[in-house]
């Protein structure tokens, strides 16, 4: 019973696999037909990304965001900081935080530009590096589109740091950013974190060039946030809220800008989705 079951076994997938082989044919012979499979895989490649790389961060976000704001996360962590610092901002100025991580931190922001414009100069004079073009250029808008909007909306929040509040030494009233902007420079969203976090694009740019390496791409722009947001936080230039939705506006603008710039190359970026139903 067990040769006759593995048997049947063995006989069921040399079916599947003369089908489909009968059907790549047929669509082989076939242009129109394989044009539409062609888009029907484009489709469902877009549609698993909307899912995974959309509505579940999307998700994890806004219950990150909802938690720092309307459970008061915000303050309450402020609170803990500034109490650990003994009642004031001892760590505005010292060496590790401002000079390291805030003044080297950026530093390394411009020069990681700088390499990244170099290197798309490199791909319109190289040869070898011509294929290389499309997604540098992505990248490449995406990071000047992520620092546009998160430098567009500081100018006009008038959200206050934290080291300015009344609660922590300051003499400006606590504001909250969601009730409304009151003009004005201000610390909302975070501005030195997206010199970090613009660079979850890299992620992206794998998917196309280097997918067994697309979580250290991720990586890279989530170690970079969190380094300089959280030392922007102990400085007392920002709440938590603040590089939640600077971390926030980056990934939508990355992936956005991906839909939209290889929108047309889904159909043959089926490894996408095959690799992660595995």
């Amino acid at each position: 019973m067990e040769r006759l079951s593995m048997n049947s076994g063995v006989k069921t997938q040399l079916r599947d696999i003369c089908q489909s082989l009968a059907f790549s044919s047929l669509i082989t012979a076939n242009p129109n037909r394989q044009k539409r499979c062609q888009q029907a895989e484009g489709k469902n490649i877009v549609r698993r990304l909307l899912f995974t790389h959309l509505l579940l961060p999307l998700a994890l976000l806004l219950f990150s965001i909802g938690g720092s704001v309307f459970l008061d996360l915000d303050r309450r962590l402020a609170d803990l900081i500034f109490a650990l610092q003994g009642g004031a901002w001892t760590l505005q100025h010292h060496w590790l935080t401002e000079t390291v991580l805030h003044s080297g931190g950026r530093m390394l922001a411009g020069v990681m530009i700088v390499g990244l414009f170099s290197a798309l100069i490199a791909s319109f004079l190289r040869p070898g590096w011509h294929p290389y073009r499309r997604a540098l250029t992505y990248l490449t808008v995406t990071i000047l589109i992520s620092f546009a909007l998160i430098n567009g909306l500081k100018a006009i929040s008038g959200v206050p740091c934290p080291w300015s509040v009344a609660r922590y030494g300051g003499s400006t009233a606590f504001h909250d950013w969601f009730a409304g902007f009151s003009g004005g420079h201000g610390c909302f969203p975070a501005g030195h974190a997206s010199g970090g976090y613009v660079w979850v694009a890299l992620y992206f740019f794998a998917l196309i060039h280097y997918y067994d390496r697309r979580y250290h791409a991720l990586a890279i722009g989530i170690i970079l946030g969190l380094a300089f947001g959280i030392a922007q936080q102990f400085r007392g230039a920002h709440f938590l809220s603040h590089d939640l939705v600077t971390l926030g506006i980056c990934w939508l603008t990355s992936l956005s800008a991906f839909l939209l710039w290889f929108r047309n190359d889904f159909p043959t970026l089926s490894h996408i989705t095959r690799v992660e139903e595995k």
